[in-house]
């Protein structure tokens, strides 16, 4: 225990909060190829800017929610990026791009013990069909 009288500076110490744990995130899949031969630009403005967008609804106030791209080559493997996460305490997944690429959504889902939510209107290839997300 620390003396008031000896040490009265110990007293005076501001404890800062540790930060707020996330245990929600915004997982992008990959680009499906179509996206990434045709107007990659393009693709990858729209995309970057939905994922923005998207973030910053998952997330509380402590900010957009963490976003996992696994168009990284440091997210590529699925299986460690769901092992990372569920070591982190994460307990929902949003995905960005389950309508593009199901194949790696249902592996996902089938992977991950937690909740698995699709954002809506997350199709990139509607993007080539229509207007931008």
């Amino acid at each position: 225990m620390v003396s008031v009288v000896d040490s009265p500076e110990a007293h005076r110490v501001t404890l800062r909060p540790s930060p707020a744990r996330h245990h929600a995130v915004v997982l992008a899949l990959p680009r499906p190829p179509l996206c990434r031969d045709f107007e990659p630009a393009r693709f990858e403005r729209v995309r970057a800017a939905a994922l923005a967008r998207l973030a910053a609804r998952v997330g509380s106030g402590d900010g957009p929610a963490p976003l996992v791209d696994l168009e990284d080559p440091a997210h590529a493997h699925l299986p460690s990026v769901v092992e990372r996460l569920t070591r982190e305490g994460v307990r929902a997944v949003v995905l960005f791009g389950a309508a593009d690429r199901p194949e790696l959504a249902r592996e996902l889902a089938a992977r991950f013990d937690g909740a698995v939510h699709s954002a809506p209107r997350d199709a990139l290839l509607d993007g080539a069909l229509g207007p931008e997300l």
